[in-house]
């Protein structure tokens, strides 16, 4: 895993631990779709950028 990776995951888990202790599990659960979608996105993206190479 690289440093970016890690420090992303660092970031995402203090988010959600922020989100859990101020909002509840309502703030997380919406706080991972969204993660979810946007890994989601950025994996997508990646995945034609590499095939292709167009963009």
């Amino acid at each position: 895993m690289s440093t970016f990776d890690t420090i992303l995951l660092g970031l995402i888990a203090l988010a959600v631990l922020f989100a859990f202790t101020r909002y509840g599990w309502r703030a997380v659960h919406w706080l991972g779709c969204g993660i979810g979608l946007i890994g989601l996105a950025l994996a997508s993206l990646g995945h034609d950028t590499g095939e292709g190479g167009s963009a």
